[in-house]
């Protein structure tokens, strides 16, 4: 191989649109590592995909409504909201399986009450996410009163969502949702006329529009598949903890974002991937567990998160650029 063309290969491994993701993970797992050779044992990489999967099925949600340029900002209420209605009902006699579908349609209800609110209104869904967010969290807080609630579904329902399968936990029933829907919605953005829908609603909508796309549909329906993706993810995590608490969704509606977008999707529609939206949440989470293996002060992980952000847009800035220039390349040959 020339030294022209191991040029032109390592330029195009750096211009794909994961591999500042990519590479910021391994970064940090080995400086992790080096920190404290336990961060990659058993026993702590069996923690962590026993919570990452949770938060990325939320994130997958996110990053997928990113693409099409819109935000939700209530996926942090609807996290808690939803397990928190199913407890109340089995509590009150309601079978779990009548419980559950009730609280998965009101995530459903919460989706489209936030997509039909921004496309009929027109007003940004930061600010109209940034109210539903306040109006359900409250809810949350009145139905719990502020306190943890015990969440107990059958064995068989526990053992489906939060289920350990092998490798002392590292393999589990939420690992397995996780991959589930990563190659489902992978499928849908790359290889169905659903994804090419979602990537024109958020590159121009006016010409998505414009080539017969109907885009208020693409975001109403995005904006319940987040919501619905947001309280399923809750579910798990109180499966997982037996408890339901109003607060339990706590900052996770920047944490998604910061995932989506250390992942590589765009602030501003169109771009964006379902492996990138994975990788940020496990960089997210690992981060925060790495320092506190490191012993440092779990302080510094809103200071790292906010770095990374600046400096992996940054690259993926850079490596876009080369993408072009590669192109351009090509043509010209």
């Amino acid at each position: 191989m020339t030294s022209n063309k191991r040029q032109k290969l390592f330029l195009k491994i750096i211009s794909n649109k994961e591999f500042a993701s990519i590479f910021t993970l391994i970064v940090l797992w080995i400086l992790f590592y080096i920190l404290n050779p336990s961060f990659l044992s058993l026993s702590n990489l069996s923690v962590l995909f026993t919570v990452i999967p949770i938060y990325g099925i939320t994130v997958l949600g996110v990053t997928v409504l990113m693409i099409a340029g819109e935000f939700d900002l209530s996926v942090a209420a609807t996290f808690a909201l939803v397990p928190l209605v199913i407890q109340l009902l089995i509590s009150n006699g309601i079978s779990a399986i009548v419980a559950t579908i009730i609280g998965l349609l009101l995530a459903v209800l919460i989706g489209f009450l936030n997509g039909i609110i921004i496309v009929k209104t027109g007003i940004p869904s930061f600010i109209v996410t940034l109210g539903t967010l306040f109006v359900w969290l409250g809810i949350a807080l009145q139905i719990s009163g502020g306190q943890p609630h015990p969440f107990i579904l059958p064995s068989i329902a526990t053992r489906i969502l939060s289920g350990s399968i092998a490798f002392n936990g590292l393999i589990n029933s939420q690992l397995i949702w996780l991959i589930v829907f990563g190659v489902i919605f992978y499928l849908i953005l790359e290889r169905h006329q659903w994804g090419n829908w979602i990537y024109a609603t958020g590159g121009n909508k006016d010409v998505a529009r414009a080539m017969g796309i109907k885009v208020d549909y693409v975001k109403i329906g995005l904006f319940i598949l987040c919501a619905v993706l947001a309280g399923f993810s809750g579910m798990m995590e109180s499966t997982l903890y037996g408890q339901a608490i109003a607060n339990q969704g706590g900052n996770l509606e920047l944490d998604t974002i910061a995932a989506a977008v250390i992942g590589g999707t765009s602030l501003f529609g169109g771009e964006g991937s379902v492996l990138g939206g994975i990788i940020g949440t496990i960089i997210i989470w690992s981060i925060e567990n790495g320092l506190i293996l490191a012993g440092v002060s779990s302080y510094v992980y809103e200071t790292l998160i906010g770095a990374l952000i600046i400096i992996v847009v940054m690259v993926h800035r850079y490596a876009k650029k080369i993408s072009k220039n590669i192109r351009l390349g090509e043509l010209n040959e």
